[in-house]
């Protein structure tokens, strides 16, 4: 996963991409039997075993530095397309001064508090269970399930 530096992985975007619940920080030492490297030495140049995804804000951009999979070595004027491939996706969290979608105005990051939130639970726990219920029909059906909480 490519991002700028100054910029900070969504994970929840991530997940949403791979079609999986959630993804994690790889481990150093995974780290380093993947790319023979540490973390702050790791680029995209010569991966070919692996999918690249990289952030849209990376786009265009021309001349970037990054790690050349080799401890304390990083490649100079690196730029996508010509040295390497990617999967463009929007990847990054928002930050303070990035335009709203709709009306180009500035974002403005506040601290807030979360007062609820609602699940969809699907069948898991309805089919696991035995859950069966009438429909409108008066035919038996397994419903789907959802949780919120306050």
């Amino acid at each position: 996963v490519l991002l700028r530096g100054d910029h900070q992985l969504s994970e929840t975007k991530l997940a949403g991409l791979l079609g999986v619940s959630e993804v994690r920080t790889a481990h150093p030492e995974e780290i380093r039997q993947w790319f023979g490297a540490d973390p702050g030495s790791l680029g995209p140049v010569g991966v070919t075993k692996m999918r690249i995804l990289a952030d849209e804000a990376l786009q265009g951009r021309k001349n970037m530095v990054c790690g050349a999979n080799k401890d304390d070595y990083h490649l100079l004027n690196v730029t996508p397309e010509e040295d390497f491939k990617a999967e463009w996706a929007d990847l990054r969290q928002v930050a303070a001064g990035d335009t709203e979608i709709e009306t180009g105005a500035p974002l403005e990051i506040v601290k807030s508090v979360e007062i609820g939130h609602i699940f969809k639970l699907g069948y898991k726990y309805s089919q696991s269970m035995g859950l069966r219920v009438l429909n409108e029909a008066g035919e038996e059906v397994t419903p789907i399930m959802g949780s919120y909480g306050i």
